[in-house]
């Protein structure tokens, strides 16, 4: 008689690990032909409002089961991303405002004037979705800025200072943005889920939770304070940033563009 073959099962980990990683590849691929210079502007914009909504959806589900399985697919980690320059700084602050939008802390790294990385502390599927937005929005902030000038006779140092402020307010409004953006996924989770009866505890609930985990963890491996930001901003370049942060690609928009001011020739 012949005895049947030892089958191999899969641990509820390496499940969970093959559905995350099958969920970042979609959104990846989305975001792939969303930065694609060479593809239709339609095609990129139903790509990334595909990747948002892909991303949201994975947020607040691998959320709420840490939350029914104890964290057993979620965990706290720390992820450093290298930040070059130039307007390093600026970079850096774009990568915070989305960490911070995504319940996540951070810290930077710099030699003199120059920040080298930027280290996320987050659960898993958080600093994972940071990672990955920050490498679209960079892409598409660096991208935007090089045409950016104050005036067409500007000199390289008032063309500088200008990017830098443009920067600064471009990342606070997709800081804004995301956070918005976070809220209406979880509020949608909850409306979904009213009628289950499972006694399963509500996005609002688990957020305060892991919020609190991530910040306990932060103060007892880097608790030191905050840097004082002493950087000048020219408010105008900001404001022009702050326009093109409300029409970077999230899932919506239309690209960055330059606003409602006409273009200048380049120098």
């Amino acid at each position: 008689m012949t005895e049947n073959p030892t089958v191999e099962r899969s641990t509820p980990e390496e499940i969970a690990e093959r559905r995350r990683a099958g969920k970042l590849g979609q959104i990846e691929a989305q975001l792939a032909i969303a930065a694609d210079e060479r593809a239709p502007e339609g095609e990129r914009d139903a790509a990334l409002n595909r990747a948002m909504e892909l991303m949201a959806r994975h947020g607040v589900t691998e959320m709420m089961l840490a939350a029914r399985r104890g964290q057993a697919t979620d965990t706290i980690i720390e992820k450093k991303i290298l930040i070059s320059d130039p307007y390093s700084y600026e970079k850096m602050l774009l990568a915070s405002q989305i960490a911070s939008a995504l319940n996540c802390r951070s810290f930077y790294s710099h030699y003199r004037n120059i920040v080298s990385s930027i280290t996320i502390i987050g659960f898993r599927s958080d600093v994972e979705r940071v990672e990955l937005l920050y490498t679209s929005l960079l892409l598409q902030a660096v991208n935007a800025v090089r045409k950016e000038r104050p005036y067409s006779y500007s000199t390289a140092s008032e063309t500088r200072q200008y990017r830098k402020s443009w920067l600064v307010g471009f990342g606070e409004r997709v800081g804004v943005r995301l956070w918005r953006k976070e809220q209406e996924a979880r509020a949608k989770y909850d409306q979904e889920h009213a009628a289950d009866g499972d006694g399963e505890p509500g996005t609002g609930l688990v957020l305060v939770g892991r919020r609190d985990q991530v910040k306990a963890f932060y103060e007892a491996n880097f608790g030191f304070k905050p840097r004082k930001n002493n950087r000048q901003v020219d408010a105008y370049a900001k404001r022009d940033g702050r326009r093109a942060g409300d029409k970077a690609d999230l899932g919506g928009g239309t690209g960055v563009t330059r606003g409602d001011r006409p273009a200048l020739p380049a120098r």
